[in-house]
């Protein structure tokens, strides 16, 4: 055994190490001998093999030649499945010979996952909503179950099922080619596997061929010789026909017949005695037999379960010891990556060097090469100095004894001129060369300087490489140090194993000591719950007693009491009844009274409410008639050609007759051309650190959303809240005169300003008003220059507050104001031609209509869900005529769109 979990530890530790077929199989043969003396499994490897040989007409010598015959048989039952779960019926499951086989092979390591397999598929085929498919110990009770279900309701009647059922049943009875009846076939393979554990009958003949015998021995023509349920029966017949023939021999007999009758008798007697002795002799062996194997399953169990922990164990140390390996090829690897550096260093160093003995030469040859234009220079300067002293004295022969003195002056002159350029050109000369041999040196100096950091580092590395040996062959200690104490584990495993075992019998004793003393306990126990059951109801009977004889006394008198109440409350009912009648009549009597009073007061009410009514209804008719008439003529004088929602949108020029206005699609795009300006760095509002913490550093869409949200509320703000609000001081006086003369619209929600409820009155007012204040900004000889007065005053005001808004956030060049106040002059007029429209044209902001941009910031870092507005919505109250005013629309591609900081 201990060799035996030794192999198993190497080969799980060792996966990988080299290893030949016969190591596998020698460790497969010691799982085999250890199986074999806990299970007999030799035994019926060999058994199984013989009887599969004989069904198939092959040779069978060891397991391995088993397996392929097995999963022949297993594809056949496959396909049995296969047709009868088409049929709708339950499939066939192993039997208990097929469990034993496929034990017997899970335990050759290379057959473990085919045998797996099998018995999946087998599983799979019996119940395909089975999830847990490895887990098989219920299948031969699934197959048990199922081929009785099958085989009592009669519908096994394929005839290749039929076939395999015999075949199995040949496999169990090599003589049997009759069978039909495969009801008792389980019961059957149970016990012929039982019965081929028997040692001493394996070495002789099977058992089914030692029952054959028996069968013709009493009955030499019986057609059915396997069948031996009936066995016993046929026996003890066999007994009573031999006492008859013995009763009979008194009778007239010839002696030939006697002694042949007298011979018959002892044979069979023979034969019964054998028989009965040999029937004997099975079912003793098949009860040690079945003994033996509760044993060998006790044993297996407990052997299994030693194997499981000590795989576990062995899993275990598996684990840390490849985790050890991975340190080591760790070490290694730093230990190559350190070498490998090591060289480079070398290889630079060695560079380093060849450079350094390259800048010497070199510096040596410019030292040798400035030396020699030194020389060259000093013999060019004195040759030409020569030159000139000739050149001189021959020019000027004639002159040197009329001009003596000047020309001594003159020489003395040029000598110094001579010495100072000369001075000068060897100064200027040692100056360059100085510098380049400075230079040269600190190049020099830095190539060593670096040298030897490159020399300190290879020191460095070289001590961490010795350190990381170091470290290496402290853990190659560890991991023997380890593995000595994993084999003392092992050996104080099995120490504890056997104290374990020791503990168990000291536990049972324990526990059987424990069963007796609490027996016992439970005895006294009970005999004294009996006494106190008996004193408790002798007490109870006692208060039983003593509560009837009170509950009769106070019954008694609650009698009396009862009859005297009676009397009292009878008395009382009739006087309550003489008060309630007289109470009644005279109550009756003042209803019947108001009831005709209120008859005569409804009749009078009646006839003033009709009168009243009528009155009420002609001067409704009246008054509609009139305002029909009113609001007829209001209509019926002019046709005012509106705009249809496209060219809202796109824009109207001059050229189709009506009034040319820029688009809301046009000041959609320029406000978001506005809006992706960038910002100024020095602003005061919507700091960097507020948008850091909103959303980060990516910040150019949020950056865009506020600006954008910004210009459109000062543009709403400025323009777009009122029809009037442009025109300064009279679009103020216009606007308290409309929400003075029309009641206010409680639905109102706008801040800027309360419009009037619509209806004809009030929309005409505004056209009217609108289109008079159209005329006064386009026709100069306009009546209406008040209001062109009050608009025009208004203008610088008007631009310098959109334009302070926009300032806040970008830096407004010349250029940018310009194309904004070009932007703001449109807007105004494309809001007045269309406030000039018969329905009413409102725009409305979708976000938040805060307009401070500091309390909007703080609005923003309070609450994630604030809105801005991205584009407004132009909402339309009424048609074109004016009509329907109640009627609420949206202009086509005008809806507007509102959008969060985290949408932005």
């Amino acid at each position: 055994m201990a060799r035996l979990l030794k192999g198993i530890e190497n080969l799980i530790l060792h996966p990988d190490a080299p290893r030949g077929r016969w190591e596998r199989d020698d460790l497969a043969k010691q799982i085999e001998n250890v199986l074999a003396k806990r299970n007999v499994f030799e035994t019926l490897v060999n058994q199984v093999g013989r009887e599969l040989g004989r069904a198939t007409g092959h040779t069978v010598q060891n397991v391995d030649d088993i397996l392929p015959e097995l999963e022949d048989v297993i594809s056949t039952l496959e396909s049995i499945q296969h047709d009868l779960h088409s049929e709708g019926q339950k499939p066939i499951p192993l039997t208990k010979l097929d469990r034993h086989i496929r034990q017997r092979l899970e335990d050759d390591d290379h057959d473990i996952d085919s045998s797996r397999e099998i018995l999946r598929r087998i599983s799979h085929t019996i119940d395909p909503t089975y999830s847990d498919k490895s887990d098989f110990k219920d299948l031969p009770t699934k197959v048990d179950f199922h081929i009785r279900n099958i085989l009592s309701e009669n519908r096994y009647e394929a005839r290749s099922h039929i076939e395999i059922l015999k075949r199995i049943s040949r496999t169990i009875d090599p003589t049997n080619f009759e069978t039909t009846d495969f009801v008792d076939l389980p019961t059957k393979l149970e016990e012929y596997i039982h019965q081929t554990f028997d040692e001493s009958h394996a070495k002789n003949k099977s058992s089914s061929e030692i029952l054959e015998r028996i069968s013709r021995s009493i009955d030499p023509t019986n057609s059915d010789p396997s069948s031996f349920e009936d066995l016993p029966h046929r026996v003890d017949l066999l007994v009573q026909g031999s006492a008859s023939r013995q009763n009979d021999v008194g009778g007239n007999k010839s002696p030939d017949s006697e002694r042949a009758e007298g011979k018959d008798a002892i044979e069979m007697e023979r034969r019964l005695k054998w028989a009965t002795n040999l029937i004997n002799e099975l079912q003793n062996s098949a009860e040690v037999q079945l003994q033996r194997e509760e044993q060998t399953d006790i044993e297996l169990k407990n052997a299994q379960k030693e194997l499981t922990q000590v795989l576990e164990e062995a899993g275990q140390l598996r684990i840390t010891v490849k985790a050890k390996d991975l340190e080591i090829q760790q070490m290694a690897i730093t230990d190559l990556d350190l070498r490998r550096r090591q060289k480079t260093l070398e290889g630079k160093l060695t560079e380093a060097e060849r450079s350094c003995k390259t800048i010497s030469e070199a510096r040596q040859a410019e030292n040798q090469r400035s030396q020699t234009t030194e020389k060259n220079l000093r013999e060019a300067h004195a040759k030409e100095l020569k030159d000139q002293k000739t050149v001189i004295t021959l020019q000027h022969d004639a002159e040197m004894i009329a001009q003596s003195k000047e020309h001594e002056s003159e020489k003395q002159r040029i000598e110094t001129q001579l010495r100072g350029l000369h001075d000068d050109a060897l100064k200027k000369q040692r100056q360059a060369e100085a510098a380049r041999a400075k230079s040269a040196a600190d190049e020099l100096r830095q190539r060593e300087a670096s040298l030897s950091e490159a020399r300190q580092k290879i020191k460095v590395q070289d001590a961490q490489l010795r350190e990381h040996q170091q470290s290496l062959s402290e853990v190659r200690k560890q991991i023997k140090v380890q593995d000595s104490q994993l084999h003392e584990y092992q050996q104080s495993l099995s120490e504890a194993r056997k104290q374990i075992k020791v503990q168990d019998a000291q536990r049972i004793a324990l526990e059987k000591h424990y069963d007796e003393t609490l027996a016992k306990q439970t005895r006294l126990h009970s005999k004294a719950l009996k006494e106190a059951e008996t004193e408790k109801k002798e007490q109870l009977e006692k208060l039983q007693q003593e509560h009837s004889r009170q509950t009769l006394q106070k019954g008694k008198k609650w009698e009396a009491d009862k009859t005297e109440l009676e009397g009292a409350l009878r008395l009382e009912k009739v006087r309550s009844q003489e008060k309630v009648e007289e109470e009644a009549q005279k109550h009756k009597t003042l209803i019947e009274k108001l009831e005709t009073e209120l008859r005569e007061e409804n009749a009078r009410t009646a006839e003033k409410v009709e009168e009243e009514a009528q009155k009420h209804k002609a001067t409704i008719e009246k008054l509609e008639t009139g305002r029909k008439k009113l609001l007829g003529m209001l209509l019926k004088q002019e046709d005012y050609p509106g705009l249809s929602d496209q060219e809202i949108v796109r824009g109207v020029s001059s050229k189709t007759g009506k009034v040319a206005i820029v688009g809301f699609g046009s000041m959609v795009s320029k406000v978001t051309t506005f809006s992706e300006w960038e910002w100024r760095e020095d602003r005061k509002i919507w700091s960097t650190d507020t948008l850091t913490a909103l959303v980060g550093t990516k910040q150019r869409r949020l950056k865009k959303l506020i600006l954008g949200d910004a210009i459109w509320t000062t543009l709403y703000q400025l323009i777009f809240c009122s029809p009037f609000r442009v025109l300064g001081k009279e679009g103020e006086h216009l606007e308290e005169v409309w929400s003075d003369s029309f009641p206010s619209d409680d639905n109102e929600t706008s801040d800027a300003y309360q419009w009037p409820i619509p209806d004809e009155l009030s929309e005409k007012y505004r056209y009217d008003t609108c289109e008079a204040a159209l005329d006064s900004l386009t026709k100069p000889s306009s009546p209406y220059n008040a209001l062109r007065h009050s608009f025009v005053k208004h203008q610088p005001h008007f631009h310098r507050r959109f334009l302070e808004t926009v300032d806040a956030f970008v830096d407004l060049t010349n250029k940018r104001k310009q194309d904004m106040i070009e932007f703001l002059t449109a807007a105004v007029h494309m809001w007045i031609v269309l406030c000039t429209h018969r329905c009413r044209i409102r725009m409305i902001l979708l976000g938040s209509t805060e307009s401070d941009p500091e309390k909007k910031s703080k609005l923003a870092q309070e609450r994630e869900d604030l809105e801005f507005t991205v584009t407004p919505r132009l909402q339309r109250h009424g048609n074109a005529k004016g009509e329907q005013l109640e009627e609420v629309s949206v202009v086509s591609g005008c809806n507007g769109k509102v959008a969060t900081i985290h949408e932005s």
